[in-house]
């Protein structure tokens, strides 16, 4: 075992909190350290060095990097040396709870962005432990109503009872959000995806020539063809959807949107073109939407091989472009083991 530390960690034994151990311990990690975001880098570099435990097998710890990571975007949440870290990391309780404070610190916006941020994070992998229970429990009880409910609610299944699925209430939320900032053309992105999902073809139409008005970018005719679509007008779609790809042809996610727009009329092959074309025209850092999509449609194909292959890309400009630890690299590695045992 490394480091002075007068108790064995192989012998299970209880060790109180207020212990000599435990203080004595806290000092060792702590020391040398600068800011909160040193200290518990340290504190899981030793759990890495001294404890046999598996990332790949059990991401969610209570508290891991990949929480801290979001606690290194933004404004005021930065670890090196800003007063709010250390109080932005402490509000993350061990026992799944974030102490929002919500009193004190409703008028800060970016504490409650990032509070929001954990708490759906949190909520993504409670699901993720649910999927595999709810997946069990379906296949000791075939037919069962409640466990079909448990997979979809897990894994983000489409229900049809539209008043479950209907967004009238976010919509009219949206609708405040555009009134109130007119200017922003990505209000309007946000509105538009949510009346198109609803149908309402004809309110969408009136906020898409709205936000041409603010600025006419490749969204209008994305969206014009959205509606299309929506309407039943699969040629009036393709058509818009086209007139995209010369707006701006110049731009990779205008490639990577129209694959995506493919790929929902499962037109596989043009979708594998288009998210290819667009690879190699993405600034750095890049995004990996386009790898792991081609990722997608290769498994749906059967073609393991090369959905690994996509996997592996997708890890190489992860660690190339954005980091080399954490939940982001090890997400990767554990598709790779999973299609590796579907081979």
């Amino acid at each position: 075992m490394q480091g002075n530390y007068n108790w064995d960690i192989n012998k299970k034994h209880y060790i109180h909190p207020n212990s000599d151990e435990i203080n004595s311990f806290i000092l060792q990690i702590k020391k040398d350290t600068a800011t909160i975001g040193d200290f518990f880098n340290n504190l899981f570099r030793w759990f890495d060095e001294n404890i046999e435990y598996s990332r790949l097998n059990n991401p969610f710890m209570p508290l891991q990097r990949s929480d801290l990571d979001l606690l290194t975007k933004g404004n005021g949440y930065e670890y090196a040396g800003h007063s709010n870290s250390a109080r932005s990391v402490r509000d993350f309780r061990c026992d799944h709870r974030f102490s929002v404070r919500y009193d004190r610190r409703k008028q800060d916006g970016a504490a409650g962005e990032y509070d929001a941020q954990l708490y759906n994070k949190r909520a993504n992998e409670y699901h993720q432990l649910a999927s595999p229970l709810a997946r069990k429990a379906l296949e000791l009880l075939p037919g069962r109503k409640d466990a079909h409910n448990a997979v979809f609610d897990a894994e983000n299944g489409p229900y049809q009872d539209w008043n479950c699925i209907n967004h009238h209430s976010l919509i009219d939320f949206y609708k405040q959000v555009v009134k109130n900032h007119p200017e922003d053309i990505r209000n309007y992105f946000w509105l538009l995806d949510l009346l198109v999902a609803d149908g309402r073809t004809s309110e969408a139409r009136e906020y898409a020539k709205a936000m041409k008005q603010v600025e006419h970018s490749y969204h209008y005719e994305m969206y014009m063809g959205h509606i299309c679509k929506a309407e039943c007008d699969l040629p009036g779609a393709l058509e818009w959807w086209k007139k995209m790809t010369e707006h701006s042809p110049e731009k990779w996610i205008v490639w990577a949107v129209y694959a995506d727009c493919m790929v929902k009329l499962c037109r596989y092959e043009e979708a594998i073109l288009s998210y290819k074309k667009a690879m190699p025209m993405r600034p750095k850092p890049r995004f990996y939407d386009c790898e792991q999509a081609v990722a997608h449609i290769y498994e749906i194909q059967g073609n393991y091989r090369a959905a690994i292959e996509m996997n592996r890309q997708a890890l190489q400009i992860t660690r190339e472009d954005w980091t080399t630890e954490g939940e982001s690299v090890d997400f990767f590695y554990r598709e790779i083991s999973r299609l590796e045992e579907l081979m």
